[in-house]
């Protein structure tokens, strides 16, 4: 059995891979390995705040937030765990 975090690691990692034309992508791999640009990290945040339904402020996206697979992830259960 999966946990919350596992499948939330899942998620995000089939979302990024959609834009990666069959390239793999590990859950501790710079994103920014793949050439994402800044646009693509507002098209992020928004599907992070629908898929996960979290607010995602200013200070929450520090530049390595949003860096990794692992540091995404972690930062939506944060905000999960700030919500409930």
């Amino acid at each position: 059995m999966t946990n919350s975090t596992d499948t939330t690691k899942a998620q995000i990692k089939d979302y990024l891979c959609q834009f990666l034309d069959g390239e793999v992508i590990g859950y501790d791999q710079d994103i920014s390995d793949f050439g994402f640009t800044s646009m693509f990290s507002m098209q992020l945040v928004l599907f992070l705040e629908k898929e996960f339904q979290v607010t995602l402020e200013t200070e929450d996206l520090e530049a390595n937030a949003l860096r990794t697979v692992n540091s995404i992830a972690d930062l939506v259960e944060r905000k999960r765990v700030a919500t409930t």
